[in-house]
């Protein structure tokens, strides 16, 4: 047996018990499945990753090949103890020169709000941590002069111009969540500006953060990817699965931005605090419990259909090297999904707007090529995987010829700002097969989600 071959995925357990099952698998699918084999069967798996594809663990605007294995001090290593993810649960914008807002606390409650000064500012190590209690409902406003809060009964308390702020609950009951816009959130809440409104900028915009234990997040993912009457065992792959990514990202975005993950299939749909019992005792039930290949975090990417042809992470996630083991690589031959309702669909684009979607995209992204694009003649698959499924596709139009990605090549397609509206909805996933014919753009796909 060769060294790869010798390597098994793993399920790993941190911070509660230790369990190793062991299971002489490389591909992503058949080791979940070994998870509901080590707990019951029969028992089914899926994601529910509706029309968009996870935020790229790196975003990459060209294909990447397999690269090998990733050293393991390269990849996410097992925490010791339950770790903090901060989930991006809103991203609040004015459409005009007023502020952009939003309400937090339930009616009558009491919240404390803290200024937190940035680490590199000068005011960092000379000012203690500021906190003050305010009644909610609160509302949070970003001006351009900076953050106005206003509490339930009109008191406004002290803010220091745009730095983050930060809301606690007081209530002594464990996890009492923090309501936004009527909508319950574990955890603490912070307001991180994005964009002020200054002399290149007429609106404002702020992140909406919660950061939440990882235990107490993951019943908020299960409820919203999984339908409330799926088997337990169903659950608690869920949970490893969801476990093991969320902890990936934790360990990619901890020092390059400010938050790690989103409430959206950009990432993992969360719903915040959640009743459902299920999905409560199915996380308890694998508590600190991951995915690992070669002692790191294998990401637990999953979608609802991979369109028959199951993806390589690096060609279609980004070259991080998290993504650089055997388990992500995909499989030879077809997968088990040929009868699913969305293994295949089509979608028709007009031409010309297309060709000014892709221009668009180009500019805001820094991809000359397709900025300079003026008409599209033909889309073209350059290169497949070596298991078949498109890896490289050729855009054509006038004097430009570039190859891009699937995940560019989406992302051109579904592009819309303030001057190109959405056409009929974003595509399924980036398995494409394209044709031009008269003023359209013909779009034969396959699958829903990224194909992992």
């Amino acid at each position: 047996m060769d060294d790869v071959g010798s390597r098994t995925m793993r399920l790993q357990t941190k911070y509660r018990f230790g369990v190793r099952v062991n299971r002489s698998t490389v591909q992503r699918r058949q080791v979940l499945a070994s998870i509901g084999a080590t707990v019951a069967a029969p028992w089914v798996f899926t994601g529910c990753r509706g029309d968009d594809e996870p935020t790229p663990v790196v975003a990459t605007d060209e294909a990447q090949l397999d690269q090998g294995i990733a050293p393991r001090d390269q990849r996410p290593a097992l925490p010791d103890d339950e770790p903090i993810v901060r989930v991006r649960i809103g991203r609040i914008r004015s459409h005009t020169a007023d502020a952009s807002t939003v309400t937090i606390g339930a009616a009558d409650a009491w919240i404390r709000m803290v200024n937190e000064p940035e680490a590199e500012s000068a005011n960092a190590t000379l000012r203690t941590e500021r906190g003050v209690l305010v009644r909610a409902p609160a509302t949070i406003a970003l001006t351009a002069s900076g953050w106005t809060v206003t509490d339930a009964k009109g008191f406004r308390p002290w803010t220091s111009g745009f730095e983050t702020l930060r809301f606690e609950s007081v209530d002594q009951a464990a996890d009492a969540p923090l309501s936004v816009n009527d909508t319950p959130y574990p955890g603490q809440l912070r307001c991180v500006v994005r964009q002020r409104i200054d002399a290149e900028h007429t609106t404002s915009e702020f992140d909406l953060v919660s950061s939440v234990p990882m235990e107490t997040y993951l019943p908020g993912v299960l409820a919203q990817e999984l339908y409330p009457h799926w088997p337990r065992d169903t659950f608690i792959a869920q949970a490893v699965a969801a476990r093991s990514f969320a902890m990936s990202e934790i360990w990619y975005w901890t020092s390059r931005r400010h938050y790690d993950v989103t409430n959206t299939t950009l990432s993992q749909v969360y719903r915040g605090a959640v009743e459902l019992q299920r999905a409560h005792d199915a996380v308890e039930s694998c508590r600190g419990m991951y995915l690992t290949y070669d002692e790191a975090i294998v990401p637990g990417y999953y979608s609802a259909c991979c369109g028959g042809l199951a993806a390589s992470a690096p060609r279609v996630i980004g070259p991080n090297p998290a993504n650089n083991v055997p388990p992500l690589w995909g499989r030879e031959g077809d997968d088990i999904c040929h009868d699913a309702s969305v293994y295949s669909w089509t979608k028709r684009r007009d031409r010309a707007t297309l060709a000014r979607r892709f221009a668009r995209y180009g500019s805001r992204r820094g991809i000359k090529p397709l900025a300079a694009l003026t008409q599209i003649d033909a889309i073209d698959i350059a290169e497949r995987s070596e298991r078949g499924r498109p890896i490289l596709y050729r855009v054509r139009g006038g004097d430009v010829e570039t190859d891009v990605s699937p995940y560019v090549l989406k992302r051109a397609i579904d592009y819309s700002d303030s001057t190109i509206a959405r056409d009929g909805g974003r595509l399924r996933s980036s398995f494409l097969d394209l044709s031009v014919v008269d003023d359209a753009v013909i779009i034969n796909g396959r699958g829903v989600g990224v194909g992992l």
